[in-house]
């Protein structure tokens, strides 16, 4: 379908008019309604990598419905990479409806995870004698364990510091409770790092959010890390291998042995 009916529809849902047509002055809240479908129509339009055709009606209007009742650019984002990335096969709206079940807050925790374990698997350097590609990597990273230090962790105040842990480690627990993270808590030696694994759910989340469809781990790493990025882009999110971290943590504070 084309994207002015799709447009044309979800307006008539909000404001009960289409667009352009003869009416009184539009009050404010219709304004932003426009806007805010017109920059995800835009972000659509960036993410479709020279795609032609048109999109799924049901989608399409579910996502600019959505799109329209917030300002939050995350949210805008991975609507629109997700109406991008649809097919006449699989028009996503099972990803359309994470969107729904999740806040601004946990969607930025799953966007800056996944793009930092991307970015590991695509550049961690194989060991000598052990060549094994990206390909291979990005199999294993599946049975991989992970590990991250809360931002702002060790620069806050106690209570402040309590507060930012409970409030990731319940949106990291809403992104478990959607499969798109396993957490591992027999593997939380520190108050101030998380150790989760990746699941193929979340990889396609990630994938759909840039406008990419059927798209696995490797693909992921192989695309430009140009085009897996948000405007404006999100504060970096440093991820390593549990096993890589652990073992330089204990040779540099022995004292965790005792």
């Amino acid at each position: 379908m084309e994207i002015q009916s799709v447009i044309a529809m979800a307006t008539r849902i909000l404001t009960g008019c289409a667009p352009g047509s003869v009416s009184a002055a539009p009050i404010p809240a219709e304004v932003a309604v426009s806007q805010r479908m017109d920059e995800t129509v835009e972000m659509m339009h960036r993410k479709r990598h020279e795609a032609v055709s048109g999109i799924s009606q049901r989608a399409g209007v579910r996502a600019l419905v959505e799109a329209a009742l917030t300002d939050d650019v995350v949210i805008h984002e991975y609507l629109a990479g997700i109406i991008a990335a649809g097919t006449d096969e699989c028009d996503n709206a099972h990803l359309l409806s994470l969107v729904s079940r999740l806040s601004p807050y946990q969607l930025r925790w799953h966007y800056l995870i996944y793009l930092a374990t991307v970015s590991l698997v695509r550049d961690e350097a194989d060991p000598p004698g052990n060549w094994r590609g990206v390909g291979t990597r990005a199999h294993i990273a599946f049975k991989s364990d992970f590990i991250f230090e809360i931002p702002n962790m060790a620069t806050e105040t106690d209570d402040d510091v309590e507060d930012e842990w409970l409030k990731c480690h319940r949106a990291l627990k809403q992104l478990e409770r959607e499969d798109l993270i396993r957490i591992d808590e027999e593997r939380q030696y520190f108050e101030e790092t998380v150790t989760f694994r990746i699941t193929p759910l979340g990889v396609e989340f990630l994938a759909a959010s840039a406008g990419l469809s059927e798209t696995d781990l490797e693909d992921l790493c192989l695309v430009h890390p140009k085009s897996l990025l948000f405007s404006p882009t999100l504060q970096a999110l440093s991820v390593d291998r549990f096993t890589n971290y652990v073992d330089q943590l204990l040779i540099n504070h022995p004292e965790y042995l005792l």
